[in-house]
């Protein structure tokens, strides 16, 4: 059976009655224009929030659900400017977003599924906010690992750039918002309350971050509970962090025929019905049947026991992939075993030792699992053991002498100042390479969006991002370009 194409799932909530209804539809043009023709696998669904009209299964006023079922770019725009604005309450609009994506999170090939919301957050349509619905919206969306929530379109303002996910919760912990608004005061709680969650401007959302901030296509979680024994089994969730490099493939575009021949007479062909497989063993050729040979294994996560630490010393796990295996959060009993396991392999000074075969007839693997209480949650680390023939006796590194200080002078202050990292970066960057799309592919999607919706009003260009966003005055540059001997232009030496 061919594998599950990887793809992805996602639940789209737009504002009609924002007031930046015309930069919103210029950013979900965006990001499906680039999904459409890619001729993506993935399955989307578009709710209109604060609409006139109401239709979807919970029967919340003024949310309609559309019935669009193919992710066609014209068929949106035309679906939203034909809906009337209304007001509804938009939590409520999440929770019927998370009751659908719900019903996804079993189907087969998963990556991530995406909650967008594209609203501007406007203060003037303030509903009556419910707690237990806000507390129930951030625990529903925490139980899966795989769901994102992204609010595309409000006014606020990043503190640093976003160089990859793992500074996303830090940068929503300090976004700068009105918190005059209401709205915009319970979004970001939610947010900052969500393990996957991002708030930002629409330039920024779409489709950067809508691309880049969910799981890779080759990390989707590994679902099988690890067992001890034949009775025991506690839920995980198993997430490859680190694999080796692939090696770059160069194919020839010329189609190549093989053929057979005898060894000792490169001359004389041998169909592949006529050849017998087998091995010459004391002077006799032995035929092998191929099923000989096929490893016949099902699919199982086992702990095969635990090994004082010291055993296992950092040099020995050098293996080719690295993994976090999570607590499955889908099993409240579960999740206790697991993090009380973490905990007290820990305590004990433990690691566990585990057999892992990742699909039917695969070879098996050992990997090591190595307890991490301080993380959120609890988990472990696991990687894979080496076999014998490529363990390395120990070598002890010597010591370096501390480093000289470095003067803060005009010089290094300026090349400071371009580390994107840093709040005083003067770049003017709000996202990372890693975090952002190229800018010719933004504008090939932008050229071929309004030729698909036959439009040329809608102004997609300004939502592009460009390398740098703006320009800032840099005085350490200035300062250093003073320092700077000038060459003469005037009798120019060969050299």
């Amino acid at each position: 059976m061919p594998a599950m194409s990887k793809r992805d799932c996602g639940l789209i909530l737009f504002d009609v009655a924002s007031s930046k209804k015309s930069e919103l539809l210029n950013g979900l043009l965006k990001f499906a224009s680039f999904r459409w023709f890619m001729n993506s696998k993935s399955i989307y669904r578009l709710i209109l929030v604060n609409s006139a009209q109401t239709q979807n299964d919970r029967k919340y006023p003024n949310i309609y659900t559309t019935d669009l079922d193919d992710f066609d770019p014209k068929l949106i725009v035309q679906e939203i400017e034909n809906m009337q604005p209304g007001k509804s309450n938009w939590v409520d609009a999440l929770r019927l977003a998370i009751y659908h994506l719900e019903e996804a999170v079993e189907m087969r090939g998963i990556v991530t599924l995406q909650l967008i919301f594209f609203t501007s957050f406007d203060s003037n349509i303030t509903p009556a906010f419910d707690e237990t619905a806000i507390s129930g919206v951030i625990n529903s969306i925490n139980k899966y690992e795989q769901m994102y929530l992204y609010f595309i379109g409000p006014d606020v303002t990043l503190p640093f750039a976003i160089t990859s996910q793992s500074s996303v919760p830090k940068c929503m912990k300090e976004l700068q918002i009105n918190k005059s608004n209401q709205n915009l005061v319970v979004a970001h709680r939610i947010v900052t309350n969500v393990k996957n969650a991002i708030m930002c401007n629409t330039k920024i959302g779409t489709p950067h971050l809508l691309i880049t901030f969910k799981n890779n296509q080759g990390s989707q979680p590994w679902k099988i509970p690890f067992t001890f024994g034949s009775k025991l089994s506690i839920p995980a969730i198993t997430t490859k962090i680190i694999r080796k490099d692939i090696s770059l493939k160069l194919f020839s575009p010329m189609q190549r025929t093989y053929v057979k021949t005898l060894a000792d007479n490169r001359e004389v062909q041998v169909d592949e019905a006529d050849i017998v497989r087998g091995l010459i063993r004391h002077g006799k050729f032995l035929k092998i049947d191929e099923t000989q040979f096929k490893i016949e294994t099902e699919r199982c996560f086992e702990i095969m026991g635990f090994t004082e630490k010291k055993f296992l010393p950092e040099t020995y796990m050098k293996g080719d992939d690295t993994f976090y295996v999570l607590p499955n959060g889908a099993s409240k009993d579960g999740f206790q075993a697991f993090t009380h396991l973490v905990k007290i392999l820990h305590e004990t000074g433990k690691y566990a030792v585990g057999k892992r075969i990742y699909a039917t007839n695969n070879k098996a693997r050992y990997f090591v699992l190595i307890p991490k209480v301080d993380f959120v949650p609890k988990c472990f680390i696991m990687t894979a053991l080496p076999y014998a023939d490529f363990l390395v006796p120990h070598k002890v590194e010597t010591p370096l002498q501390p480093k000289e200080k470095l003067k803060q002078d005009d010089f290094h202050r300026f090349f400071k100042s371009l580390i994107i990292e840093n709040k005083d970066c003067k770049a003017g960057i709000s996202l990372g390479p890693t975090m952002m799309m190229d800018i010719y592919q933004q504008k090939v999607i932008d050229a071929a969006a309004k030729k698909k919706v036959r439009r040329e009003d809608f102004d997609l260009e300004s939502l592009d991002v460009c390398d740098h966003e703006s320009v800032v005055d840099n005085k350490f540059l200035e300062n250093l370009r003073t320092t700077w001997p000038v060459r003469s232009m005037d009798s120019p030496t060969k050299r």
